[in-house]
């Protein structure tokens, strides 16, 4: 088991170590930790935003990423999804990984 600490770490270039890492050791579970004390570079606490439309006129929403971020522990799995091949270990590989 693999242990990555996300304490004072920037986001994507943790994201992309695990990814690599898994990639490299297909079968083996990934222990995270600390993801709440995570660093996003520049001023992407203010300022980075998610955007989705609830599909009502007028439904343009707009959250904060790292106050939502903070709530929900899938938005590491989503930028996993989009960094790993898709192909028939994928769903093997994500369910190895374990966040605390």
């Amino acid at each position: 088991m693999k242990i990555f600490n996300f304490k004072n770490k920037i986001y994507g270039r943790i994201l992309t170590k695990i990814s690599n890492y898994i990639k490299k050791n297909k079968f083996k579970k990934i222990l995270i930790k600390n993801f709440e004390k995570i660093k996003l570079s520049g001023n992407k606490k203010k300022k980075k935003n998610i955007i989705y439309h609830t599909n009502f006129p007028g439904g343009l929403k707009k959250k904060n990423f790292f106050k939502e971020y903070i709530k929900n522990k899938n938005y590491i799995f989503k930028s996993l999804k989009g960094m790993l091949p898709k192909n028939s270990l994928f769903k093997k590989k994500i369910n190895k990984i374990i966040i605390k």
